[in-house]
């Protein structure tokens, strides 16, 4: 009944240790403000955050990842998001749990089982694409029946060449320019990569990003409307409902350690 809270309670910690050792601007806990840094709008069941907002923990947690490491057994590097970061000053943005929901890699099957809408999340290969004059990264995207729509990758993938190869999105970037990336690419309990259509661009949120936005949307409804949550738990609203909501609380509790262990270090866990 109380996991949401526990959750976000947690994670709130946690942030507050990845803020210090990674926000070039925090150094101390007592240098972080006081506030949540996002809101939520109970009327609409929304988080906000971005703008002019307050801020604290979250706007203080998405400045702790001025670069974004992409890392696999073949490949890796950084995404340079500084402009993401001023950017997320600039504009307000009010989200669904919905939406973030269908930003989680461990979802996509169960937001399509329950919604019958694709999810956000589209399976990775970064394969060298054989180049002779300089080492090119080959970004296949999708799973061969469902890929990122056109403008998702114009504005993830601006002036690099794209394809399409077997139902799959190719898209080729020269090693030496991945730094310039605008696309957001999580990874997956497993250590697999997955590309996101972004709602926030040109924003990149990490991740544990977005689990913060989510526990604190869920454990606000605990806390203010417990009859509701208590007829999701029991099944009582909507079998699809309640089937989201259980199975993002049993994956974000197997991969809420290994998001932090991946935010202050270069090595990226994956669970067996």
């Amino acid at each position: 009944m109380v996991k949401p809270l526990n959750f976000f309670y947690a994670l709130t910690a946690y942030a507050y240790g990845i803020i210090i050792l990674n926000n070039p601007l925090r150094y101390r806990k007592d240098m972080i403000p006081g506030s949540h840094g996002m809101s939520y709008l109970p009327t609409d069941i929304q988080a906000q955050f971005g703008g002019d907002s307050p801020r604290g923990t979250f706007s203080d947690l998405v400045g702790a990842f001025p670069t974004h490491l992409i890392k696999t057994v073949i490949v890796s590097f950084n995404i340079d998001c500084s402009s993401s970061i001023m950017d997320y000053y600039h504009t307000r943005f009010d989200v669904s749990i919905g939406t973030l929901l269908s930003m989680i890699p461990e979802m996509a099957d169960y937001y399509k089982l329950t919604t019958g809408r694709n999810s956000r999340c589209f399976p990775l290969q970064i394969v060298s694409a054989n180049e002779p004059r300089s080492l090119t990264w080959e970004f296949q995207i999708g799973n061969g029946e469902i890929r990122p729509s056109s403008e998702a990758l114009e504005r993830s993938f601006r002036d690099f060449p794209r394809s399409e190869r077997n139902g799959k999105s190719i898209v080729r970037v020269p090693a030496a320019h991945t730094s310039l990336l605008k696309t957001c690419l999580y990874t997956d309990l497993r250590g697999s990569l997955w590309f996101i259509e972004n709602p926030f661009h040109p924003i990149i949120l990490p991740e544990i990003a977005i689990h913060f936005l989510i526990t604190s949307m869920f454990s606000n409804i605990m806390r203010y409307r417990p009859d509701e949550w208590g007829s999701v738990l029991l099944n009582e609203v909507s079998s699809g409902i309640s089937l989201l909501t259980r199975h993002y609380f049993s994956s974000f509790q197997r991969k809420f350690l290994l998001l932090v262990l991946r935010s202050v270090s270069r090595y990226v866990r994956y669970a067996m």
